[in-house]
């Protein structure tokens, strides 16, 4: 996440100005939808479906137990 966060703000925010001075704001914008929409996809895509665990809770969740 850190090196995410990392190659955002080096390389996204001054590539995003580019497009955005270059093409227009609706294109810079449009490609980070895109960008979102394709990581919900392969979020979709590749990480497993976990099952509902029933004994779940915040107070469970916060013990030491």
């Amino acid at each position: 996440m850190m090196m995410g966060l990392t190659v955002a703000i080096l390389i996204g925010a001054p590539l995003g100005t580019w497009a955005g001075n270059l093409l227009g704001w609706q294109i810079a914008f449009a490609g980070v939808g895109g960008i979102a929409l394709l990581t919900a996809l392969l979020i979709r895509l590749y990480v497993p479906v976990q099952p509902i665990d029933t004994l779940a809770s915040p107070v469970r969740a916060v013990s030491a137990a």
